[in-house]
């Protein structure tokens, strides 16, 4: 995991001059890969992967109904973010 973080570190310098990004320390949450929990700070909640799994379907099914209806398209787009912001955490 080292490696990665400091792969992260190395190409953030290089595209912007600064010396590191945030630590996991700054973040407000931590998300443990091999265990599927999120670790959230804000409430000191910890979210299963089942839960997780099941917010990804919520959101999914969610964004589908809205963006169907021209009225609601802006109302999806903040699903499909969470959504998004979901899949990149736990990738």
């Amino acid at each position: 995991m080292a490696d990665r973080n400091e792969l992260i570190n190395a190409l953030y310098q290089s595209f912007t001059g600064k010396d590191a990004m945030k630590d996991d320390s700054d973040s407000g949450s931590i998300y443990n890969a091999s265990t599927g929990t999120l670790y959230c700070k804000f409430d000191n909640k910890e979210l299963t992967k089942l839960q997780i799994d099941h917010a990804i379907k919520y959101m999914e099914d969610t964004y589908i109904v809205l963006n169907a209806n021209p009225l609601m398209v802006e109302k999806a787009a903040y699903y499909r973010i969470a959504l998004e912001a979901i899949r990149l955490m736990i990738a």
